[in-house]
């Protein structure tokens, strides 16, 4: 037997610009909020992954910004 969460929300205000929100895990639970935007071509990515039951550990954030040609 398990017991496992995971709840997710995304909101898109325009075409170049994503939200996105969600918390998951069993014994330790997980928030990630995530920002992905494109502007003029370079797609810019933003996150944070936090642990919300143990609040010293294992939290991260990550910033990429690329560009496929």
């Amino acid at each position: 037997h398990t017991d496992k969460i995971h709840i997710a929300i995304g909101y898109l205000p325009n075409k170049d610009t994503n939200y996105a929100f969600s918390i998951e895990g069993s014994e330790n639970l997980l928030s990630k909020l995530e920002l992905k935007k494109n502007i003029n071509g370079f797609n810019l990515s933003f996150n944070i992954k936090y642990n919300l039951i143990n609040t010293s550990n294992n939290n991260e954030a990550n910033i990429a910004l690329n560009k496929v040609f």
